[in-house]
């Protein structure tokens, strides 16, 4: 048996008339707040654009001159390699010896 929970059926309707009537306040709500959120992005973006001597760039490309980070970031991505080839050749190596049993 299924579990009825009681509400007066008038109750029931008041709230989603209310709920219907409030749509218009809930979007523009929704609105401003995406709203807010772009501004809030494109200062964040604008001040960005500032490089250290306080000139702006607009954009321009700069080159990255973390040394220690670039080095990392090799290691990295040979580290991953490394172990993409290991992985593999442990499939090769195991697929053998699953097939053949």
């Amino acid at each position: 048996m299924p579990l009825r929970f009681h509400i007066p059926k008038a109750n029931l309707f008041l709230r989603l008339a209310d709920y219907i009537e409030s749509e218009a306040d809930r979007k523009r709500a929704a609105a401003d707040a995406r709203k807010q959120k772009l501004e809030k992005l494109e200062k964040r973006i604008k001040a960005s654009e500032v490089d250290e001597d306080g000139v702006a760039y607009s954009g321009q490309k700069r080159r990255l001159e973390d040394t220690e980070y670039v080095e990392q970031s090799k290691e990295l991505v040979e580290g991953v390699k490394n172990a993409v080839a290991a992985g593999e050749l442990l499939i090769s190596l195991l697929g053998g010896i699953v097939s053949h049993s």
